[in-house]
């Protein structure tokens, strides 16, 4: 592990040597940066045209699965409307698993 490390170590300060040398060569006088104008300027213009992202079709259908909000029966049966309140669906749900049938359990060695 010290070895490890200690490798570590003389890669990194070689690592670090290697840049302090290679900037040796780089001019320290500063520099000026020109900043590029662009010939056009924010103004009021007229929106572009509009474009459909579904092309020349006009026709969408598609399949699958319903999604979940638009379940209307939870499990065995029981019928649950948008008028039944949250807690009441709760109780019904807490219903159904208490009667459920449950796992044996089996443990092998």
């Amino acid at each position: 592990m010290k070895s490890l490390i200690f490798a570590l170590c003389m890669l990194l300060t070689t690592a670090a040597f290697g840049q302090s040398i290679s900037h040796t060569s780089v001019s320290n006088q500063p520099q000026g940066r020109a900043v590029p104008s662009h010939p056009r300027h924010a103004g009021l213009q007229s929106m572009a045209q509009e474009v459909s992202l579904l092309g020349g079709s006009r026709h969408v259908s598609a399949r699958g699965t319903n999604p979940l909000w638009e379940a209307e029966r939870v499990p065995d049966g029981a019928r649950v409307s948008d008028a039944m309140p949250l807690g009441d669906v709760a109780r019904l749900l807490r219903e159904q698993h208490a009667t459920a049938k449950k796992a044996t359990v089996v443990l092998e060695r």
